[in-house]
């Protein structure tokens, strides 16, 4: 067979599969030369065919190979959040620094809280560092951070939380530091970091009315029914929640008032006479106040602050002699009055 004849026979092969070509073959598009010259060649490696649409219309092969359309860049992907660090945050007001952690960053990547972008440092495709402003921290409230990659591609995460908590206090000193038994309602200040709204003063478990005069300062008034009775008590300042929570307990002491004598009467008893009872006049006595007759406890009873009844055994007067009346109040505080003397005589 001649070669323009195989030439002409590989043409309408390739233009009996392609319906399209077919048709420019027909029109005279590709030219037989009868007299043995140069045939076109269809080019195949290296050209898009034109393939029919299943509504008859044309499409272009989207094969993609090197340098063939359908190769163009999409861009970067959308950033993917999985954790923070620290997730959470006392209020605060200096910036805190956290690190994002996540996958598909990049350098373009910014961080934003609640909508708005902060300063963003690039690690990785798996770690951004990001600085939330003081300005956010000076409340309790939950933040949302997400992370935006800009286009072409790109998008914004998920947002993960982070926390602004109430900040654990701490409490450093009392004043005053006590009171005695039967004062009246005392102020008392703690002084200490980390007071905010809310915060309370609790007195021997009973929670006081609180005032807040600054992180470091609170106060309450002492009710007079809890200073009633002798004894050291706990002092704890408490945040609410969130975070929040419970300072060590510091000590206020409700001590009992040194007592002081002023009279007895009567000041004298004959000797050998029976029990004899006297009244003692002073400042400082309570109900368990204790009077002693020359070192001895004897029987008393409570009048008031000013006066006690007390009762000198008949035992106790056998002997002449000058011997001393004392009162003694139990600790914490209280003590031993002065003595005044009791004379014993003929």
């Amino acid at each position: 067979m001649s070669s323009h004849v195989r030439s002409v026979s590989a043409i309408l092969l390739f233009c009996m599969g392609l319906p399209i070509v077919g048709a420019a073959c027909a029109t005279g598009n590709v030219a037989v030369d009868d007299d043995g010259g140069t045939l076109p060649e269809p080019e195949i490696d290296g050209a898009t065919p034109v393939l029919p649409e299943e509504d008859g219309g044309t499409k272009t092969d989207a094969s993609k190979k090197d340098g063939q359309a359908g190769d163009s860049a999409t861009g970067a992907p959308a950033p993917k959040l999985t954790a923070l660090a620290p997730a959470k945050s006392p209020i605060s007001t200096a910036p805190v620094t956290v690190t994002i952690t996540g996958a598909d960053f990049d350098t373009t990547s910014v961080v934003e809280v609640d909508g708005t972008a902060i300063a963003t440092t690039y690690a990785s495709a798996t770690q951004l560092q990001a600085t939330i402003p003081a300005a956010m921290l000076a409340a309790v409230k939950n933040l949302a951070v997400v992370v935006t990659t800009p286009a072409p591609g790109g998008g914004s995460s998920a947002p993960l939380t982070f926390a602004v908590e109430n900040p654990a206090p701490t409490a450093t000193s009392l004043s005053p530091l006590g009171a005695v038994v039967g004062a009246p309602a005392t102020l008392l200040t703690v002084t200490g970091t980390g007071f905010v709204t809310g915060t309370k003063i609790v007195f021997a478990g009973t929670d006081l009315v609180t005032t807040v005069k600054s992180p470091t300062s609170v106060e309450a008034t002492i009710p007079a029914a809890q200073l009633a009775t002798a004894g050291t008590f706990n002092v704890f300042v408490v945040n609410p929640t969130p975070g929040g929570g419970t300072t060590t307990a510091l000590s206020f002491t409700v001590s009992t008032p040194a007592v002081q004598l002023s009279t007895v009467t009567p000041a004298s008893a004959i000797v050998g006479s029976g029990a004899t009872s006297v009244q003692l006049v002073g400042t400082g006595f309570l109900p368990t106040t204790q009077v002693l007759f020359n070192g001895v406890a004897i029987t008393a009873s409570y009048v008031d602050s000013t006066r006690m009844n007390a009762t000198i055994p008949a035992a106790s007067l056998t002997t002449v002699g000058e011997l001393p009346i004392t009162a003694r109040n139990p600790p914490p505080g209280g003590g031993t009055s002065n003595p005044v003397s009791f004379r014993v005589q003929y």
